[in-house]
C-alpha cells in the first residue's frame, strides 16, 4: 500500500485587528492543508483518507512571512516563516493520523486472523451450543473448528502445561449468537468421531460471513 496526496491549501490571510489601546494592527495567518489517501497497490482501491491542517498566526510587522528572499522549501528561512511553521504542523498532524489509523488497521487484521477460543457446552445431534457469545466477539456467519485434545505436554520438573496437541474432528457454522453463548450447525465431522461437551471450539470470521455481522 502507498500514501499519495496533494496540498489543497497553502497561503496567508492578512486582516486588520483592533487591539484596545493600540489601535488596528495587521494579523497574518498562514494555513496549510494536506489531503492524503492510502491506496492499495493490489487493486488501486482507496483504503483510507486523511485531511491534515496546520496554521500559524502573528501580529509582528517584522515577521518572516514567506521565507524570502532566496526562497526554498528546504531552507531554514522557510522553516522559520509562518508558512513553514503551518506546513510543519500539517505534516506532523498527517503523520500522527496515518500512524494511528495504520496501527488500528493492523490490530483489526490481526484480530480477524486470530480465532476466538471456547468450548462445546452442549451437543444435540448436529446442533452445538458454544460458550462463546457476542461479548467475546462472536458473530453470525463465523466458521468453527471443533478440536479434540489428544495429548498434553507438561514440564517434567514443574508440571506446568506447556502445550496441547489437538486434532480437528469437525467444522460448524454459527447461526445464532447471544451475549454469553452461540449456536452452531455441524457441517462436517471426521469418520468415527463424535463431538463431546468440553471439546475445544475455535471460531473465525469467514469471507462468506454476512456484511455487518
Amino acid at each position: 500500500d502507498r500514501v499519495t496526496g496533494k496540498v489543497s491549501e497553502f497561503g496567508i490571510n492578512e486582516n486588520g485587528v483592533l487591539i484596545p489601546g493600540k489601535g488596528t494592527v495587521t494579523q497574518y495567518k498562514a494555513r496549510t492543508t494536506l489531503d492524503l489517501r492510502l491506496i492499495s497497490v493490489a487493486d488501486a482501491a482507496i483504503i483510507s483518507t486523511w485531511t491534515a491542517t496546520g496554521s500559524e498566526t502573528s501580529y509582528n510587522l517584522g515577521v518572516n512571512i514567506l521565507g524570502i528572499p532566496n526562497f526554498s522549501f528546504s531552507g531554514r528561512q522557510f522553516e522559520e516563516s509562518l508558512l513553514g511553521k503551518s506546513t510543519r504542523q500539517a505534516v506532523n498532524s498527517a503523520a500522527d493520523m496515518i500512524r494511528r489509523d495504520v496501527r488500528a488497521q493492523a490490530i483489526q487484521e490481526h484480530a480477524a486472523r486470530t480465532p476466538l477460543a471456547g468450548k462445546v457446552a452442549d451437543v444435540d445431534g448436529n446442533d452445538l451450543v458454544l460458550n462463546i457469545g457476542s461479548l467475546a466477539g462472536m458473530e453470525i456467519g463465523w466458521s468453527v473448528d471443533i478440536l479434540r485434545v489428544h495429548k498434553q505436554v507438561r514440564d517434567p520438573d514443574t508440571g506446568e502445561l506447556l502445550m496441547e496437541k489437538r486434532a480437528r474432528i469437525a467444522t460448524a457454522f454459527v447461526y445464532s449468537v447471544e451475549e454469553k453463548y452461540s449456536r452452531a450447525q455441524v457441517l462436517m465431522i471426521e469418520p468415527g468421531e463424535q463431538i463431546a461437551i468440553g471439546d475445544v471450539a475455535e471460531a473465525q470470521k469467514t469471507e462468506s460471513a454476512p456484511a455487518g455481522q
